[in-house]
């Protein structure tokens, strides 16, 4: 099975059961030991924690970056109090994570090159000046 849920459907009556997401690496923190992915899919976004106690899952987790493809398995469980996010659909659970697979790598660095160029392009009037010095 590729995925049990889409990111956004995860909520509180989730609680204790094991999910599958796959999605993209919206963002990626190390707070003190403990990494925190933000998995992003059509239907929103799940934040999954990795704690050190799974050596080789947290070994993954801390080579994944932005805009990698992933799938992930775990256990939904209630952040801790103070700990939700009201700009989430699922920001009153987090995902703890035991089994991650890299689908794909990303070269965020083509991308952020691509937008560079983009922006240049917008930036030169019709007879092909550039309307601002960088």
């Amino acid at each position: 099975m590729m995925r049990s849920h889409y990111c956004g459907q995860l909520n509180e009556s989730l609680d204790g059961q094991e999910v599958t997401l796959c999605g993209w690496v919206h963002r990626r923190r190390d707070h003190g030991g403990v990494i925190f992915l933000d998995i992003r899919d059509r239907e929103g976004l799940a934040q999954v924690v990795f704690d050190p106690d799974r050596a080789a899952t947290f070994a993954t987790a801390d080579k994944v970056r932005s805009e990698y493809v992933v799938k992930i398995t775990g256990k939904v469980r209630l952040r801790p109090a103070g700990a939700g996010n009201a700009n989430m659909a699922s920001g009153a659970i987090e995902v703890l994570g035991y089994e991650l697979e890299v689908l794909n790598e990303a070269s965020v660095v083509l991308l952020v090159q691509d937008a560079v160029w983009i922006v240049l392009e917008l930036l030169q009037d019709r007879e092909g000046r550039h309307l601002l010095e960088l």
